[in-house]
């Protein structure tokens, strides 16, 4: 029997890690809705390589990139097939939906293939669809496999996914989604869904001064039973904190990362962790206007020795001064 395995927006699951090569080779599909369908991603001739007519193999030194341009709904319910096992690098899927879109598999492993990518990234580009469900099937014996286990969303403004479900069972490495741009070279992104629930994972977000990723969840975000606290990565360099800092003239800087509705929702400050690069120390706070709970992380850096061991031996003169005087 066949069952549905993911439904977007999702987390994958990592089963191995595998570096990246020097020698990887970036190749790239379009279709379009006079395309046949389903497309076969994993066919290499479906490919280009610098505008020509690609004429290798994908193994896990090739990097797939797959243009989705429709301006109609297809007539089949199957966009997109790995019709036959493949191992490949990062895998990108752009995708621009008509009207009106619904109910379709973007992407199916077909029965009792296996499509392992190091990291999927889903970029959702302009359309008149706001509210699209979009499927990934994997039938019996099949699997989507994603090395790295990060998973990178992006949609346009006004858009909306149903669920977002992040479930590392084994560890939180296992489970790791990102916002990202939509436009090219953009990495801050805000993705908006109904409901988020996690299990055990790590959510990344990239920030920049005046700007950050933001996950919007506008009804209630749960956290399901045993679960672990659901790590958020911040990607600033204490470099950049210090400098913000004394832009700032404070000694703490705050980013809201994510909000949800407070009604139905059974999480905490204490339900997440910061990960964080060296020398910035950080907490998490969780607060609550007309109905909507903001999650806030609030850093700071962490003293240079030096400038610890300067401020120790000033305490220490000032006490000796004290007890000169007594």
């Amino acid at each position: 029997m066949q069952s549905i395995s993911k439904i977007l927006p999702f987390c994958a699951a990592a089963l191995w890690i595998l570096p990246q090569s020097s020698r990887a080779a970036d190749i790239e599909g379009t279709f379009t809705s006079d395309s046949a369908f389903p497309v076969r991603i994993t066919d290499p001739s479906f490919y280009t390589l610098n505008g020509e007519a690609y004429s290798g193999e994908i193994d896990s030194d090739t990097n797939l990139t797959v243009n989705g341009i429709l301006s109609s709904n297809p007539s089949q319910n199957i966009i997109t097939v790995a019709a036959s096992s493949a191992t490949a690098g990062n895998f990108t899927y752009n995708l621009e939906l008509p009207a009106s879109f619904w109910s379709r598999n973007v992407l199916e492993v077909y029965t009792p293939s296996a499509f392992s990518v190091e990291n999927f990234t889903l970029n959702l580009r302009e359309s008149a669809t706001m509210h699209p469900n979009l499927i990934i099937y994997t039938g019996a014996d099949s699997a989507l496999r994603v090395r790295g286990g990060r998973l990178d969303l992006g949609m346009y403004g006004g858009m909306k996914g149903g669920s977002l479900m992040i479930m590392g069972y084994n560890n939180p490495s296992e489970a790791v989604f990102s916002a990202t741009g939509t436009a090219a070279d953009t990495e801050i992104g805000r993705v908006t869904f109904d409901t988020m629930s996690f299990y055990r994972g790590t959510v990344v977000f990239d920030l920049v001064e005046t700007d950050g990723d933001f996950i919007q969840v506008d009804g209630a975000m749960t956290k399901v039973a045993g679960a672990s606290p659901l790590a958020l990565e911040l990607n600033v360099s204490a470099y950049d904190l210090q400098a913000w800092l004394e832009a700032s003239e404070s000694g703490e800087w705050s980013a809201d990362l994510m909000s949800f509705a407070t009604e139905g929702s059974n999480v905490s400050a204490d339900d997440f962790t910061l990960k964080l690069q060296d020398r910035i120390t950080g907490k998490i706070t969780i607060s609550e206007l007309d109905g909507i709970s903001t999650i806030t992380a609030n850093l700071s850096i962490v003293p240079e020795p030096a400038a610890v061991a300067a401020l120790i031996g000033a305490f220490a003169f000032c006490a000796a001064a004290r007890r000169r005087r007594k």
